[in-house]
C-alpha cells in the first residue's frame, strides 16, 4: 500500500493466457472450497486471445476476489470465475452465491480498511484487499467494479485492455 500511495509501483506488463491465470487460480483455491463445502469452477473460452498485464499483480486480484468470495459465501454455494473478450477487452468475473454486499456499499468496499458492517470482517485482514486490487487493475488501465445484493450473492468483473505490447516492458504506472 506504501507503494502505491508513493506512485512508485512498477508492472511487467507482456502479453499472457488469461486461461492460464484462472487455472492456476481454481488449482490453488481448490482444496479451501472443497474444505469449505463450496463448488469453484473456471469457464473461459478457448479462443480468449493473449492480453497484456503484470502477471504476478493481477494473480494478487484474482487471489483476493477468490478468499474473499470463498469467506462469504456458505457452504453448498458456489464461486465461478469466467472470462469473455469483448471489444478491445478481456472481462474477468468473479461470482458467488454469499451473503452479498448492499448496493450502498459498492464504492465504498474500495476504501481502505472500509467494512461495511461486523459481519464483512470475519476472518479477513486489515481491509486493505479491494483498494489494492482497484490500484492495479487501474494501472493496467482497467476497470474493477462490483454488483450485489444482500442474500443474492456478489459478482465483481475487472476488465483490462486487450490491445497493447507484445514484447514485455516496465510501466512505470502512478497506481
Amino acid at each position: 500500500m506504501s507503494q502505491i500511495d508513493a506512485d512508485s509501483v512498477r508492472l511487467r506488463v507482456e502479453a499472457g493466457s488469461v486461461h492460464d491465470l484462472i487455472s492456476d487460480t481454481l488449482r490453488g483455491f481448490q482444496a479451501q472450497a472443497e474444505r469449505a463445502g463450496i463448488t469453484l469452477t473456471g469457464a473461459v473460452p478457448p479462443d480468449l486471445p493473449p492480453t497484456p498485464f503484470d502477471q504476478a499483480r493481477i494473480q494478487r486480484v484474482l487471489d483476493d476476489l477468490v478468499g474473499n468470495a470463498l469467506r462469504h459465501t456458505p457452504a453448498r454455494g458456489s464461486v465461478t470465475i469466467a472470462a469473455t473478450a469483448t471489444d478491445g477487452a478481456i472481462t474477468i468475473e468473479v461470482r458467488d452465491t454469499g451473503e452479498g454486499i448492499d448496493p450502498s456499499d459498492w464504492e465504498r468496499v474500495f476504501e481502505p480498511f472500509y467494512r461495511g458492517d461486523a459481519a464483512r470482517s470475519r476472518g479477513a485482514g486489515p481491509g486493505l484487499g479491494l483498494t489494492i486490487a482497484r490500484a492495479i487493475v487501474q494501472g493496467h488501465g482497467g476497470t474493477i467494479a462490483i454488483a450485489s445484493a444482500r442474500g443474492q450473492g456478489t459478482t465483481v468483473r475487472l476488465t483490462l485492455p486487450s490491445a497493447g505490447p507484445a514484447d514485455p516492458h516496465v510501466v512505470e504506472a502512478p497506481i
